[in-house]
C-alpha cells in the first residue's frame, strides 16, 4: 500500500531519527485484507539487518513510500510483496529500507507445496516468447497433452489475449508453480501458460501487463531468473508427480 499525501520521504526518514517513529495514512488495496486503505501505520526504526522473513516494512520507491510484507531476503536486499497483490515488488536495498511496520497481524497463508499426482494437460497451450532451444521439455509437456506454441509479447495485449485462465510463470511470481494444478483444477474452459515473458509497466519495453494473466506463480526462488529452458523443464517436473519445495521442482 502506498502512503496517502505522499510525505515526503525526507520527512519520514527524519521522524525515525529523532524520535525512533513516524506514522503515514496508507491507500490502495495492495495490503487487503490484512491492512484496509486509509489506515495509519505507525512506522518504527530498525537496522535493515534485523529484518526477518513475515516482517511488514516500509520503503521508497522513487518518491513515494510503500508499506508490503517481506517474503524473502538476502544480505543485500528484501523481497517484499503486497499480501493482495500478484507481483514481488522490485528488490529493497538498505538505501530504500525506511522501517518495520508495528502491530501488523501475519498474512492469510498461501497454499505450499507438496506431493503432486501426475496431471493431464490436454486442453493446455504453453506459449513461450521464442522457441525452447532444449526441445526435451517441450516433449514431455507434449507426452502428458499440453501445446508449446510461441508468440511475440503483442499477441498478450489488452484485446488479443487467448480465452480461457491464464497463469503466467516468471521470477516475479507470488505463488509458486506448485499450485499450478489447483489454478488449472478452476479454470472452466482451455488453460493458457505464459513462460518466459517479462511483466511490468506498460512504458517497459517488451513488459506485459500484469492484468494480462489471471494469476502469477514463479518456477524458483523470489526475483531469482530462470531460463526458459529451465521453467519449461520445472512445470513438467510438476505435472510429471515432482516434488516442490521452496518453488523448486525435483522430478520423478
Amino acid at each position: 500500500m502506498k502512503a496517502s499525501g505522499t510525505p515526503h520521504v525526507m520527512l519520514v526518514r527524519a521522524a525515525l531519527r529523532r524520535t525512533g517513529r513516524a506514522q503515514v495514512f496508507v491507500t490502495g488495496t495492495s495490503m487487503l485484507p490484512t491492512i484496509q486503505p486509509g489506515t495509519r501505520v505507525t512506522i518504527t526504526a530498525r537496522p535493515f539487518e534485523a529484518v526477518r522473513t513475515g516482517d511488514v516494512v516500509a520503503f521508497a520507491l522513487g518518491p513515494d513510500i510503500f508499506v508490503h510484507r517481506v517474503v524473502d531476503r538476502d544480505r543485500n536486499r528484501l523481497v517484499t510483496l503486497g499480501d493482495n497483490m500478484p507481483l514481488l515488488d522490485p528488490p529493497v536495498h538498505a538505501q530504500a529500507f525506511l522501517g518495520h511496520g508495528e502491530g501488523i497481524a501475519d498474512p492469510v497463508a498461501r497454499p505450499v507445496g507438496g506431493d503432486i499426482p501426475a496431471t493431464d494437460l490436454t486442453d493446455t497451450t504453453i506459449w513461450c516468447p521464442r522457441p525452447p532451444s532444449d526441445r526435451s521439455p517441450v516433449q514431455r509437456l507434449a507426452v502428458l497433452g499440453a501445446t508449446v506454441r510461441t508468440a511475440d509479447p503483442h499477441a498478450f495485449g489488452p484485446t488479443a489475449a487467448p480465452r480461457g485462465g491464464r497463469i503466467a510463470v516468471s521470477g516475479f511470481g507470488a505463488g509458486t508453480v506448485s499450485q499450478i494444478p489447483a489454478l488449472m483444477r478452476a479454470v472452466d474452459g482451455p488453460c493458457h501458460l505464459l513462460v518466459g515473458y517479462r511483466f511490468g509497466r506498460p512504458e517497459d519495453t517488451g513488459c506485459l501487463p500484469p492484468d494480462v494473466a489471471d494469476h502469477h506463480v514463479r518456477p524458483a526462488a523470489p526475483l531469482r531468473e530462470v531460463s526458459l529452458e529451465a521453467a519449461l523443464n520445472t512445470i513438467a517436473g510438476v505435472f510429471g508427480g515432482g516434488r516442490v519445495s521452496d518453488g523448486l521442482v525435483s522430478a520423478r
